[in-house]
């Protein structure tokens, strides 16, 4: 049997976080844009967790133009003694330490791209079912609109 020296893992450097400036590892400051939220994964800042669970949401006692939040709720934010209450619900569930995972275009690979916006049905159109959450660059976008709409010249030429 022969044994291979395990190599020295490279030296990371901790990223920061653009918003709030933790440290990789630490809590992002209560809310930064950048955090999770630990009960439906999505931004905690717009989420509507808190309000679910503070019971402060009443359907049909409050019009959906305030969010059915009551007035005060939806125009000033949570009191004081509501975020001390959000805040302990957070804590008990476990808030999500602050990562950076980079994002990468799903056909190229290409590191951080950045976005563009397309009409949902254009995008529908031109990107498979399994990749519609995924991240495309736009060259690769292009690229697949013209090759998707070149096949389409050529069948119907034919």
């Amino acid at each position: 049997m022969f044994w291979r020296k395990q190599q020295q893992p490279e030296t990371r450097q901790r990223e920061i976080c653009g918003d709030c400036g933790v440290d990789e590892g630490h809590y992002h400051v209560l809310g930064c844009d950048k955090e999770d939220c630990p009960f439906c994964g999505w931004q905690l800042i717009s989420c509507y967790c808190c309000y679910e669970l503070l019971n402060l949401i009443d359907e049909g006692k409050y019009d959906e133009s305030t969010s059915n939040l009551p007035p005060e709720v939806y125009e000033k934010g949570l009191t004081e003694e509501q975020e001390k209450q959000w805040e302990k619900l957070l804590n008990q569930k476990g808030r999500i330490p602050f990562i950076l995972y980079p994002q990468f275009c799903a056909k190229c690979g290409k590191q951080w791209p950045e976005f563009f916006l397309v009409p949902d049905e254009e995008w529908n159109r031109y990107i498979q079912p399994d990749k519609r959450s995924e991240i495309i660059c736009r060259e690769c976008y292009d690229f697949i609109k013209d090759v998707i709409d070149s096949a389409k010249e050529k069948y119907n030429a034919a």
